[in-house]
């Protein structure tokens, strides 16, 4: 169990699994963990809930893979290394 876990949370995109690991592991507030890396409190929600979600599916669904992008997530990454879908939950 712990082997699929490891293989589902090594999927996630580094944001998240940082964000992930503040929260969860180091009990850090929404608040704090943006401060840490720079991005707004509502970045830091998304990507803790879009960490949670895809943990959850990879290992409910037993997926070797990540889906295809549906559309709905915007993953795009600029120049700086930042996805679309952060740059938006900046503003």
């Amino acid at each position: 169990m712990m082997r699929e876990f490891m293989s589902a949370f090594g999927k996630l995109a580094p944001t998240q699994r940082e964000a992930l690991l503040l929260a969860v592991l180091e009990g850090q507030s929404y608040e704090v963990i943006a401060a840490h890396t720079g991005v707004s409190v509502g970045t830091v929600k998304s990507r803790i809930s879009r960490a949670r979600d895809t943990l959850e599916r990879l290992l409910l669904e037993g997926e070797t893979t990540l889906r295809p992008n549906t559309g709905s997530e915007r993953v795009s990454r600029d120049s700086t290394g930042t996805s679309s879908g952060d740059a938006q939950d900046k503003r």
